[in-house]
């Protein structure tokens, strides 16, 4: 009884800010009204917010023009000096974590959440702005108490999101068109040779506008949605570096189970039950890691680690010295004592603990028994 009362309190204070959390409000109009049209519907309770997202991001579509106008010349001439490093694993998998020590080398470069809030606005709305962005976003993360600013590491398939409508995080605000956008931009299944070029040309757009911002360093670009994406990320930058992170499957579902009940109550726009959810859970996770099962082999040997979560968590130093000396990084002795630094201003974080009933356990060993295998996790007994 209590932590259903607690569940509704967070739900109850989120309501507050949620309208101003709206992933599309900062994003471009002329996408938002593509989704719209392409939207199957918007759900009673949710119109206030859609009118919302369609007044801020109509008021701020001059500035948006200005920043196009301004550094679209600039934007044409960027190159990335080498091409990106990419962490791939499922949402809860320990990604967030490894960005975050990645990018604790001052070498590399990431796409920062301000570039994600608000991709064709970032470069022109000013310091006050900002201000006033840092002050209105949680110190911590909704999902699981990381810290978290608008000037850190995060995933580039939201900023693509807000200048177009090819991403799979639309289903955030379209959750019942979870499907659609999951085999559209996900897998690319299905979809016409346009419209995968079409992709391209607007996710390098972004890396270009990250390459930028970051002074021309090499990126590292955490999204698990490129997970089932590889074939097309190598057509595009052959010599990347992939870091696939795999974890417990248990704790994967009932993390991203977390996920979905702190996320969706902030982008929705269409009602959606839990079974539902939990449905899209299990098919999503099988679909996307068996397509890397059977895509992984694309990438060059030298190009590629697979490390476990809890190796990670447990022993960081040595995961990360392996991780720099096989993808044949810089010196790790040169980025060490940053990491530590950084890993003993994580002492005292307290992560989220769930709990895992009968029903959960069958679900996932019935749908993801191939995890299991792949992976080495040991099943529990229904």
């Amino acid at each position: 009884m209590a932590q259903e009362q607690s569940h509704a309190n967070f739900l109850q204070k989120l309501t507050l800010k949620a309208n101003l959390m709206q992933p599309l409000a900062l994003g471009s109009f002329k996408n938002w009204l593509h989704l719209l049209q392409e939207s199957k519907f918007i759900s009673p309770r949710f119109l206030g917010r859609a009118a919302y997202v369609s007044t801020i991001s109509l008021l701020f579509s001059p500035l948006r023009s200005y920043q196009y106008l301004r550094y679209r010349k600039t934007f044409a001439k960027v190159r990335l000096a080498e091409d990106p490093i990419f962490v791939l694993g499922h949402w809860r998998s320990g990604t967030t974590h490894l960005h975050n020590l990645l990018t604790q080398d001052w070498r590399f470069g990431y796409v920062s959440a301000m570039q994600v809030i608000a991709p064709d606005l970032f470069y022109v709305i000013g310091e006050p702005f900002k201000a006033l962005l840092r002050a209105g976003t949680p110190e911590n993360r909704l999902i699981d108490n990381m810290s978290w600013s608008i000037d850190s590491p995060q995933e580039e398939e939201m900023a693509l999101g807000n200048i177009s409508p090819y991403s799979f995080y639309h289903f955030w605000s379209f959750p019942q068109q979870a499907r659609e956008y999951f085999d559209r931009y996900a897998l690319f299944k299905d979809v016409s040779a346009d419209v995968i070029e079409t992709w391209k040309e607007k996710y390098l757009e972004v890396l270009k506008m990250a390459t930028l911002n970051m002074q021309g360093r090499r990126l590292v670009i955490k999204n698990p949605v490129n997970t089932g994406r590889i074939p097309v990320l190598l057509e595009m930058f052959p010599n990347a570096k992939f870091i696939f992170l795999h974890r417990n499957p248990y704790d994967v579902f009932l993390s991203t189970r977390n996920l979905h009940k702190k996320t969706l109550p902030i982008a929705q726009l269409q009602e959606i039950s839990d079974e539902e959810v939990d449905a899209n859970i299990l098919t999503f996770y099988a679909e996307m890691l068996k397509t890397y099962l059977d895509t992984r082999d694309l990438i060059p040997k030298r190009n590629l680690i697979e490390i476990s979560y809890a190796d990670l968590d447990e022993n960081p130093m040595p995961v990360m010295r392996r991780i720099y000396n096989q993808l044949n990084f810089w010196p790790f002795a040169r980025v060490r004592g940053r990491l530590r630094k950084y890993l003993s201003s994580l002492e005292g974080y307290k992560k989220n603990r769930y709990q895992l009933s009968p029903e959960d356990v069958q679900k996932v060993n019935q749908r993801w028994r191939f995890a299991f295998d792949a992976w080495g996790y040991e099943m529990a007994e229904e």
